[in-house]
């Protein structure tokens, strides 16, 4: 009897155990199984056909930013942006999903670490949108004045980074990031990256705007 009391013991904690592992393993298949690059791309596909595209391209952005990283969005639209679910519309959502990320890290340099140059270097230009949001400067201003005093503040130094590649990524999305500011003017562009404090970081800063104007053209 002891016996037959123990087995029934035992066997009906295995039966709990099991399940327990069937709840906590559960969510982790489930988000096995969703394909990034299908549910992105999908999305995107709907918000082009949406009556008020842009702001299904912003609650898009939200959903993206709390189910993937930037690096893994980003990845999908440089493997995907000319499909046509895309092309039209990757862009502007890369500057949403940029601003997402700079509310969350509070950092511009770090935002441009997680940054590649997919869909016209969006993602440069959404974080420096973020960053002069959040300071209240105005975008697009005739008067560079303000823009002009932050500029040196945004890259900081190279010794501020654990690699200098880092830094010289930082300096390089800043020039993409003018071109947005001054509305592809590359001479003010120019200008703006003029005041940067050494001469190496003004010319990375020239080879984004460059860049920039390239991929505009």
């Amino acid at each position: 009897m002891f016996i037959l009391r123990t087995v029934t013991v035992s066997v009906a904690v295995g039966f709990i155990l099991v399940f327990l592992m069937f709840l906590w393993q559960t969510p982790k298949q489930n988000e096995e199984i969703l394909d990034p690059t299908k549910y992105i791309v999908t999305q995107m596909g709907q918000c082009l056909q949406a009556e008020k595209r842009s702001q299904c391209l912003k609650q898009a952005a939200k959903d993206f930013s709390e189910r993937f990283s930037l690096q893994e969005v980003l990845a999908v639209f440089e493997k995907n942006e000319q499909k046509p679910e895309l092309i039209a519309t990757c862009h502007e959502e890369t500057h949403y999903l940029s601003r997402e990320e700079y509310q969350k890290k509070k950092n511009i340099r770090d935002v441009f670490a997680s940054c590649n140059h997919s869909c016209l270097g969006g993602c440069f230009h959404g974080a420096v949108e973020g960053y002069f949001i959040e300071k209240n400067i105005a975008i697009g201003s005739e008067d560079d004045s303000e823009v002009s005093g932050e500029i040196p503040q945004i890259c900081g130094q190279q010794k501020d980074y654990e690699k200098t590649q880092q830094h010289t990524e930082c300096l390089h999305g800043l020039g993409h990031a003018v071109m947005f500011l001054t509305e592809n003017d590359l001479i003010r562009s120019l200008k703006l990256c003029d005041n940067l404090k050494t001469k190496s970081e003004q010319e990375l800063c020239f080879t984004g705007a460059f860049m920039a104007n390239v991929d505009g053209a």
